[in-house]
């Protein structure tokens, strides 16, 4: 895949209001710092996954012109792996850097690691479910974001994200976003992976 330039990431911001863009450029460079060293299961940087993913609402879902939420909602997908991945912002200091919204959908997406990891899985699911529109949505931009980067995963891999996608994903999805539903649905049917 190819590096997403700063520039360009800074580009699809203009028609932002200058404090929504300070925004989402902190919490650009938070996850750079966070996820800095760190690498996909392809060798590919792993910033460069939340910055994909916050390009899908960007350009994909047209999040700037339909969602009033637009720049916490980037905010919060450059930062949705942060506190699973990094100890560089602690809860506090995401409400007091961004705000209420932007905690809450970090928070709601990211895993307790302190459950053992099947319950952790069921309860994460089902918080998933019960969320709203607006943290789906950033859910639903990272996990396309995963499955169009499946190659560079172990067969193992790609059949759990595939099989885990359409078990729960999928059914989110559909309630949520039709074009993400489609998008995900082709993805599965192309994967070779078979129910």
């Amino acid at each position: 895949m190819t590096e997403i330039k700063k520039e360009d990431f800074e580009k699809r911001l203009v028609e932002l209001r200058q404090e929504e863009k300070e925004e989402i450029m902190l919490a650009y460079k938070f996850a750079e710092l966070g996820h800095k060293g760190q690498l996909r299961d392809d060798g590919e940087c792993y910033f460069e996954h939340p910055k994909r993913a916050a390009l899908i609402l960007i350009d994909e879902l047209n999040i700037i012109d339909l969602d009033l939420l637009a720049s916490d909602m980037i905010a919060a997908e450059l930062l949705h792996d942060i506190k699973e991945e990094s100890s560089i912002l602690t809860w506090e200091e995401i409400e007091l850097f961004f705000c209420p919204v932007v905690k809450l959908i970090v928070e709601t997406l990211t895993k307790d690691k302190s459950l053992p990891e099947r319950e952790r899985d069921e309860k994460y699911i089902e918080k998933l479910k019960n969320a709203d529109r607006v943290i789906k949505k950033v859910k639903l931009a990272d996990r396309l974001d995963n499955l169009r980067t499946l190659k560079g995963c172990s067969k193992i891999k790609q059949k759990h994200i595939i099989q885990e996608t359409r078990e729960h994903y999928l059914e989110i999805a559909k309630e949520t976003s039709g074009y993400l539903f489609e998008k995900m649905k082709k993805i599965i049917e192309n994967s070779g992976f078979e129910k």
